[in-house]
C-alpha cells in the first residue's frame, strides 16, 4: 500500500509509524494535487466530476429508438457510444447493410465528440469544405448527442431510415431525460 497523508482526524489509525484513514478512506500521498477526496468530512474539491452512462441508461435508449423505428416501419441500424466515443451498444437488424455499422457508429461519435447532432456538422461543411477533415467524424444527419444533467455522456447514432435517421436517435436521447 502506498504511504499516506497524515490526517488531522481524531479517529485516524495508525499502520507502524504511518498514519491511515479510518474506515478505509485512503488517500495516497504520492496522488498530488488534483485528486478529489473526502477527508475527515471534508471535501477537497480539486478535481470535477463527470456523468457517465451505464448500461441500463443503453438499453432505455437503444429501446426508444426501436419503438420510434417501428412507428416508421423501418429497420434501423443503432449505434451508443459514451462520452469518449468508445463503442458501448451496437445492432444492425438482419436486413441492413454492413455499411450501416459505420455509419451509425460515425453518426454517434461525431455528435458526442462535438456535443451537437451530426447534422450540424453536414451543415457546417456545406459552407466550410475543410471541416470534412474533422477527425473521427461523419457530416450525415442520423447522429445525436446524449446530455445527462448538462453534461454531454455519449450519443446516439442510427442509420437505415433514411430521412428519418435524427428522428430515431432523438427519439432515444429523449429517454436518457
Amino acid at each position: 500500500m502506498d504511504e499516506v497523508e497524515a490526517l488531522d482526524c481524531p479517529d485516524e489509525a495508525y499502520r507502524g509509524d504511518r498514519p491511515v484513514a479510518p474506515a478505509g478512506i485512503v488517500r495516497p500521498a504520492s496522488a498530488g494535487a488534483g485528486v478529489q477526496a473526502k477527508l475527515c468530512g471534508k471535501e477537497e474539491e480539486n478535481m470535477r466530476s463527470k456523468f457517465s452512462l451505464t448500461l441500463e441508461d443503453v438499453h432505455k435508449i437503444v429501446a426508444a429508438c426501436r419503438r420510434e423505428a417501428d412507428r416508421v416501419a423501418r429497420a434501423a441500424t443503432i449505434a451508443v457510444v459514451d462520452g469518449s466515443g468508445v463503442l458501448m451498444y451496437l445492432e444492425r437488424p438482419d436486413d441492413q447493410p454492413a455499411n450501416s455499422v459505420d455509419m451509425a457508429t460515425g453518426k454517434a461519435r461525431t455528435a458526442a465528440f462535438r456535443e451537437r447532432p451530426s447534422s450540424s456538422l453536414e451543415a457546417r461543411v456545406k459552407e466550410r469544405p475543410g471541416f470534412l477533415t474533422y477527425p473521427n467524424a461523419i457530416a450525415v444527419t442520423g447522429g445525436v448527442p446524449l446530455f445527462y444533467e448538462g453534461q454531454c455522456v455519449g450519443g446516439v447514432g442510427v442509420s437505415g431510415v433514411a430521412d428519418g435517421d435524427e428522428v430515431v436517435a432523438n427519439a432515444g436521447a429523449e429517454a436518457l431525460t
